[in-house]
C-alpha cells in the first residue's frame, strides 16, 4: 500500500530574528516594573563602575553575569542610558 500523498501547508515566514522585538505592551509591562522594583544588585554595580569611567570593566563585569557579549553590550548600553537619565534630572 503507498502511503496517503499529503500537501504540504503553506507556512508563514517569520524572520529569524523577529522574536527578539518586544510588541509596546511588553515593553511598558517591563518599565513599569523595573520602575517599582529598582535595579538588580548587578545592575547597581554595572552602575557603579561607569560612574568611576570603568567602561570595560562594567562591559566584562556584565558578560559574566548575562552569559552573552551582545546581551552585555545591551545591558551597558541600557545602564549607561539610565545614569544619562539621572544627571539630566539633577540638572534641572
Amino acid at each position: 500500500m503507498a502511503p496517503q500523498k499529503l500537501t504540504k501547508k503553506q507556512m508563514r515566514h517569520v524572520r529569524p530574528n523577529a522574536r527578539h522585538f518586544m510588541n509596546h505592551r511588553t515593553k511598558l509591562v517591563k518599565q513599569v516594573i523595573a520602575e517599582i522594583s529598582g535595579s538588580a544588585p548587578y545592575e547597581k554595580r554595572i552602575i557603579e563602575l561607569l560612574r568611576v569611567g570603568k567602561e570595560k570593566r562594567a562591559l566584562k563585569f556584565a558578560k559574566a553575569r548575562l552569559g552573552t557579549h551582545k546581551r552585555a553590550l545591551k545591558k551597558r548600553s541600557m545602564m549607561e542610558h539610565i545614569l544619562q537619565k539621572e544627571a539630566s534630572k539633577h540638572h534641572h
